[in-house]
């Protein structure tokens, strides 16, 4: 029984074995004959299970490649996201700057004018003015109220200080 024992119990040795056994006592002739009307047959088969296979490989590479493409839209997506957000931080940056140099120069420029006497400049640019700039640099928006405040008391302080210089 040592030669009827399969390599690895491989279940297409067994078949193949099983139907060795059963076609042993036909005829070589018969044999032939049989094999040879089963031939095309097989071929076909084997042609059907090739192209099928080769199709099913063709829409396999198709939806890798379409996996690809939406993989690499979205990295684009995600670096332009990434881009966008540096830009704004950059600009927040550079509005938090600027917000500090004006409001640096307000308040220096009220100093000065406490030192020198002129208390109602002083008042305008610790004030109302020193409100709306930091609000228009840092915050990055401005209320039309905030201006108008600024534009009243500056208003003010012209048309009391308008009055003729001799």
């Amino acid at each position: 029984m040592a030669e009827h024992e399969t390599v690895g119990g491989s279940s297409e040795l067994d078949v193949a074995h099983k139907i060795a056994l059963e076609w042993a006592d036909v005829p070589t002739g018969h044999l032939v004959a049989v094999l040879s009307a089963m031939e095309p047959q097989l071929r076909r088969e084997h042609q059907l299970k090739a192209k099928q296979d080769e199709r099913r490989h063709e829409l396999e590479m198709q939806r890798l490649k379409e996996a690809e493409r939406r993989h690499e839209l979205e990295l684009a997506k995600l670096k332009e996201r990434q881009a966008r957000a540096a830009d704004a931080h950059r600009q927040h940056l550079v509005g938090v700057g600027a917000g500090m140099v004006v409001s640096l120069s307000c308040i220096g420029g009220a100093i000065w004018f406490g030192v020198t006497g002129h208390y109602w400049p002083m008042a305008i640019l610790v004030g109302p003015v020193l409100i709306a700039l930091t609000r228009m640099f840092v915050l990055r928006r401005s209320d039309t109220g905030d201006v108008q405040a600024a534009a009243g008391v500056l208003g003010k302080l012209l048309g009391k200080s308008s009055a003729p210089l001799e």
